[in-house]
């Protein structure tokens, strides 16, 4: 016989719509809760779910491949917030520590 267990929402604690078996592995999960409306990315292995707390977003630009203006508006748009993010990041670790 299978063990099952109902898995339950990170955030209000309520039963999801998803069972979970002994043998059933997931990565990487987004697991939406109808209570709260809510959607974390989960990991779960030997009925242990591991809960994401932050969101990893892949964004990949294929300009080369196809000529719509999608992927070259999605690439300037990576390319800014890449450069923004560095430069914040080089102006907080150049900052002079004062005693």
């Amino acid at each position: 016989m299978n063990i099952t267990e109902w898995v339950r929402c990170p955030v209000c604690g309520n039963k999801t719509r998803l069972q979970l078996r002994a043998d059933t592995e997931l990565k990487n999960f987004p697991l939406y809760c109808p209570k709260c409306r809510q959607e974390s990315l989960i990991d779960a292995k030997d009925l242990r779910v591991t809960v994401w707390k932050e969101k990893k977003v892949l964004c990949v630009a294929t300009m080369g491949l196809f000529s719509g203006d999608g992927a070259g508006c999605s690439a300037r748009l990576l390319k800014n917030t890449v450069q923004k993010l560095l430069a914040d990041y080089i102006s907080i670790c150049l900052t002079p520590f004062v005693m």
